[in-house]
């Protein structure tokens, strides 16, 4: 019943920074519906289970269920600034399409709430160095990777006050641009080869 409580502040405290930060960013009618989906049965349940409160439920999920979260993948097919909502799969190989400037924004503050709700003493420098880290394993649009580092630097920099929505739209458009539409991720035939069978 603990685990429940203090879970449901936590999803609550993270979507008032995404809100906060949502407004500042211009994009505040997606910022309120922000994860919305964590208040299912199906993620909400299994993410108070995993509750640790200094790490996603989703982590500590993978470590218990080999590899796997039921909550990772319920949540991002569900919520439109996840990079794995935009993966497809075609003969070639995988495909990953891009995220739209308005769910791209959403991904920034998401980030920055992310990191708040889990270092109560933010330090803007980290959110940065952290994005990069992260971004290597993350099977995003290239686009949206340079974006959201652009969008995280100047943030940093600059404070909020300079993320005007015209300089970022046309931020976000320049970048895209330099880019083809989709990304294509070629599967060797070793890929289709059992790899599941217990020995």
């Amino acid at each position: 019943m603990l685990h429940l409580i203090k879970h449901f502040n936590t999803v609550i405290k993270h979507k008032w920074f995404v809100l906060v930060y949502g407004r500042r960013l211009h994009i505040f009618w997606t910022a309120l519906v922000h994860d919305t989906s964590k208040f299912s049965p199906t993620e909400f349940i299994r993410s108070a289970k995993y509750y640790t409160g200094v790490k996603s439920p989703t982590i500590t999920e993978r470590e218990d269920n080999d590899g796997v979260s039921w909550i990772c993948l319920h949540h991002s097919l569900r919520n439109k600034h996840h990079w794995q909502a935009y993966i497809d799969y075609n003969k070639e190989g995988m495909v990953i399409a891009p995220i739209n400037y308005r769910h791209s924004v959403e991904y920034v503050a998401d980030i920055i709430s992310a990191s708040r709700v889990y270092n109560k003493k933010l330090d803007w420098t980290e959110i940065v160095p952290y994005f990069e880290r992260q971004k290597e394993r993350y099977l995003m649009h290239p686009g949206n990777k340079e974006f959201v580092l652009w969008a995280v630097i100047e943030i940093r920099d600059h404070g909020f006050k300079s993320m005007k929505k015209k300089y970022m739209k046309n931020k976000y458009n320049e970048i895209m641009a330099k880019y083809s539409y989709s990304v294509r991720i070629p599967l060797d035939k070793e890929f289709f080869s059992p790899t599941a069978i217990k020995e």
